[in-house]
């Protein structure tokens, strides 16, 4: 036997082996999430993920935002978590596009309802349809902006409430117009509107 066939035997009857070894980059290539990727480039163990301490964001939420107005008004810019940060403020302001388009789906299936279903129209939808305007006026009142969203969204919101309104009603959906059959300021906005067939 040769000396290269006798060291490469040696290597293959080793306890541990280099051969079998994977080299980081192939370890890499096998990273299913970002995180397990940033672990194998490091040479760390998967089950480290496994033992890896929460954040105080995703312990305690109300702890983290204490933590965070303090930082602020120190103005501890470098200690901010800005990523969480970031996110949240976006979520703010979805959350008052949400309620807004929420409210404008109530009001829309209710004027539908109300057109289509007159013989059971009832105080009720009155009261429902005033809510929910006062509640649109009340967030555009807060947040100008939402008056531009609203524009925006108003026949998203429509096609959602035509299907709301042929649920409730029981109604063919085909009786309904495809598109909003109402202005928004004039109409649907407007404290005195009620529709008629």
């Amino acid at each position: 036997m040769t000396e290269e066939k006798e060291e490469l035997t040696n290597q293959s009857n080793s306890p541990n082996p280099q051969a079998k070894i994977k080299p980081k980059a192939h370890i890499a290539a096998e990273a299913v999430t970002d995180t397990e990727l940033i672990y194998a480039i490091q040479g760390r163990n998967q089950g480290d993920l496994l033992h890896k301490e929460k954040s105080l964001y995703e312990k305690d939420f109300v702890a983290w935002s204490d933590e965070q107005a303090l930082l602020l008004e120190q103005q501890r810019y470098e200690e901010l978590d800005l990523a969480n940060l970031v996110e949240e403020v976006k979520d703010l302001g979805n959350r008052h596009r949400d309620a807004i388009e929420s409210q404008l789906t109530r009001l829309l299936m209710h004027l539908l309802k109300w057109q289509y279903q007159e013989e059971k129209r009832s105080g009720s939808w009155t009261r429902t349809i005033k809510e929910a305007r006062k509640q649109i006026a009340r967030l555009i009142r807060k947040h100008p902006v939402l008056n531009v969203h609203i524009q925006i969204v108003l026949e998203e919101c429509y096609i959602d409430a035509r299907v709301d309104a042929a649920d409730e009603t029981g109604l063919p959906i085909e009786i309904f117009p495809l598109s909003c059959p109402y202005w928004l300021k004039d109409e649907i906005l407007n404290p005195d509107f009620l529709p008629t067939k």
